[in-house]
């Protein structure tokens, strides 16, 4: 059954999804366990009869979504997230719940980074909200967002979503300890040790996908061979022919508002335009297509990777590794605070966390309170 959530977005409360069930339909037998043990993968919510309905409303607080988390990952973290997303659906039964009745849409995976688990919307409804696919295509879009270093294991987990079984997923991220032979003193002839050949055997079960070529190396993750090679195919198309350029008509010669032709020239991507003291970047351009995410923060060496989109310098005041994302939707822009340290304001409202509100042409968008000043054009 295909529920409508609907979201609202307040300054004092933040975000509140809502999803309505007929009071007849709902699994009154799990909403009583739910509502007693608070299990701690689940949105918190609370719910009321309207009309003859069941309405749920649940509360994001702390949560942001799956989606603003950084693209790369240690390799004990990638295994913990994946258990924390798989191990609810597998255990559920024991509170009364349906796997089904998760809500198994990235869209609606939150992440609370206070505690470092996945939080799902549940949906206590007798008709089931999601199918066995779902889950199938929720872990492959999870592990296509989630690069690691580590190649055998994305392997092992591109191998096992090809067959997809919980259990044995579960089994396989749970036993796996990545090896790391000490190098030997003498490289030019190395001594096989054992975890050397382990490593090898592991490397001949696993999906045997030949990358090699003479100006790549062989050892590739899935995901990143599939991402170079929708770029080879991009390189060798043929160019499409040159446009002509048009006659550019002389100022005397122009029909209309020439103020909507300079405006139509100067379009491009939608950007904040600096208008602070301190000396930050003059424009930070957000060009992406509906759908798509992008993230504000700033530069810390210690964190080992890239951890936004854009970057402030390291040591700009007041703005958090991870600060804010701007997210694209067929309404238009909207504007989120990651639960930055310093907050992120809005025409001078401090937004809540993990909230998003909508960006208006000449809005005023502060990074924390030291001069990271923007007016938003788009």
């Amino acid at each position: 059954m295909i529920y409508e959530i609907k979201h609202k977005s307040d300054f004092q409360t933040g975000v509140t999804l809502t999803a309505r069930v007929p009071e007849a339909q709902a699994d009154k037998k799990a909403l009583h366990t739910i509502m007693k043990e608070q299990p701690e993968f689940l949105l918190p919510f609370r719910h009321r009869v309207i009309d003859g309905e069941i309405e749920f409303a649940y509360q994001i607080g702390s949560c942001g979504k799956f989606a603003y988390l950084p693209g790369k990952r240690p390799v004990d973290e990638y295994i913990n997230l994946l258990i924390g997303i798989v191990q609810p659906l597998v255990d559920c039964g024991d509170l009364f719940m349906s796997p089904y009745s998760f809500l198994l849409k990235t869209d609606y995976l939150y992440f609370d980074k206070n505690v470092k688990t996945a939080k799902f919307m549940y949906i206590p409804s007798a008709l089931p909200c999601s199918e066995y696919s779902d889950l199938k295509n929720m872990i492959t879009e999870i592990a296509k967002q989630s690069q690691i270093t580590d190649v055998i294991l994305e392997n092992k987990v591109v191998w096992a979503i090809q067959d997809f079984k919980p259990d044995e997923f579960l089994r396989m991220l749970k036993s796996y300890k990545p090896e790391n032979p000490e190098t030997p003193e003498n490289p030019e002839t190395p001594e096989k040790t054992e975890n050397t050949e382990k490593l090898e055997k592991l490397e001949k079960d696993d999906i045997n996908i030949n990358f090699s070529s003479e100006k790549e190396p062989a050892k590739k993750g899935f995901f990143e061979f599939m991402k170079n090679k929708k770029n080879k195919k991009q390189m060798t198309e043929k160019p499409a022919p040159a446009k002509k350029t048009p006659d550019i008509q002389a100022p005397e010669d122009i029909d209309g508002d020439l103020t909507q032709l300079i405006e139509n020239l100067d379009s491009g991507p939608a950007k904040f335009r600096y208008i602070g003291t301190g000396g930050h970047p003059e424009i930070i351009e957000i060009d992406i297509a509906e759908g798509g995410i992008f993230t504000i923060g700033r530069f810390d060496i210690s964190a080992g990777v890239k951890q936004s989109d854009f970057e402030f310098e390291a040591k700009t005041k007041a703005v958090s590794r991870r600060h804010a994302a701007v997210e694209k939707t067929a309404e238009g822009y909207c504007l989120v605070d990651l639960a930055s340290s310093a907050g992120t304001f809005l025409d001078g409202q401090k937004l809540p966390q993990n909230a998003p509100f909508k960006l208006e042409q000449g809005s005023k968008v502060s990074f924390g309170f030291s001069g990271a000043d923007y007016i938003w054009e788009q």
